[in-house]
Parts: structure tokens; C-alpha cells; sequence
């Protein structure tokens, strides 16, 4: 597949939280400040290993584990 243009646009504080899915809104992002910010970036699953959606900086560790 092919990336494609969702959102092309300027976030000036304060603003609403900006969330991005794979199927709706896109998954690509890039980010430039014009100024001191902070940026939080989740990533988080389900990544389908079965459809070829493998995630390898990412790792599952159960909450008992903490």
C-alpha cells in the first residue's frame, strides 16, 4: 500500500489530543517544532505478525511484571 495524505496541518497550544489509527487518520506522522514542545507518541498493538504486521521495538511484558 501506498501512504496517502490524511492531515496536513499546524497545532498551536493549547489543543485537542491528536490521535492517529491505521485505518482511519493515517499512521504516518511527522513532527516540527517552531518552538520548546513536548511530544508524547504511543505506539501500541494489536500488530498482526499472521498479516504481516510485525513490530519489533516493541515488546509485551504482563503487568505483574512491574
Amino acid at each position: 500500500r501506498l501512504a496517502k495524505l490524511k492531515v496536513d496541518t499546524v497545532l498551536t497550544a493549547p489543543c485537542e489530543t491528536a490521535v492517529l489509527f491505521p485505518t482511519s487518520g493515517g499512521n504516518l506522522h511527522c513532527f516540527t517544532a517552531v518552538a520548546s514542545c513536548a511530544v508524547l507518541d504511543v505506539l501500541a498493538p494489536p500488530y498482526a505478525e499472521s498479516a504481516g504486521r510485525r513490530c519489533t521495538y516493541y515488546h509485551d511484558h504482563p503487568y505483574s511484571s512491574f
